[in-house]
């Protein structure tokens, strides 16, 4: 099986939180729902306006933050404390007592306990290009997602082609192995964030 999704702006769920707002990319499975806490794992970008920040609990879940703008300092009660500038990231259990101090944007990875997955920042130089290996050896259901945070991507996989332009979030589903070809065909500098997931 093979699926290549995009999801404009318009289509991205934004909500408000007590500290900002959140805008959810993707779910799955896609009729789970956040507050049920039924997902295998989710991909959001927040905002956040206060200088201090608790962050909510979620014990049974693994989380994986990159700071997109701004900075942030998040410490994790009897555990660790991350000092985050841009494209910087950290992971940490949903159960632990996190709070995070600076107003930032963020990107955030929710997987369930035993769902693998991890983050990458990638800059893209004008006509740069890179393949991405997706090595789905226990042929389950794998995900790769990619989004462009500043400027605009061309992305292709199995013949299948889209672009994504500022903002814009693209998912692949896959049980195989496949080459994503990321190319920068636009005139300016491309700055992009991919999450590799295997349930």
């Amino acid at each position: 099986m093979f699926n290549i999704n995009k999801i404009t702006k318009e289509q991205q769920q934004t909500s408000a939180w007590a500290g900002g707002t959140t805008t959810q990319f993707a779910i799955y499975p896609t009729d789970s729902n956040y507050a049920n806490r039924d997902f295998l794992w989710r991909l959001s970008s927040a905002v956040v306006e206060l200088e201090e920040s608790n962050f909510t609990k979620l014990p049974g879940f693994d989380r994986h933050l990159m700071v997109l703008d701004g900075a942030l300092k998040v410490v994790h009660h009897e555990h660790h404390t991350a000092m985050l500038k841009q494209y910087e990231q950290d992971s940490f259990k949903g159960s632990w007592d996190t709070v995070s101090y600076g107003r930032a944007t963020d990107f955030n990875l929710m997987l369930k306990e035993g769902v693998k997955g991890r983050l990458e920042y990638h800059h893209f130089a004008v006509g740069q290009s890179i393949n991405v290996k997706l090595e789905n050896v226990f042929e389950k259901q794998d995900f790769f997602a990619c989004f462009c945070y500043e400027g605009q991507i061309s992305i292709e996989a199995k013949g299948k082609f889209d672009t994504l332009e500022e903002g814009e979030f693209l998912l692949i589903s896959c049980d195989e192995s496949l080459i994503v070809g990321i190319d920068n065909k636009g005139n300016k500098e491309c700055s992009l964030i991919a999450a590799f997931i295997m349930v």
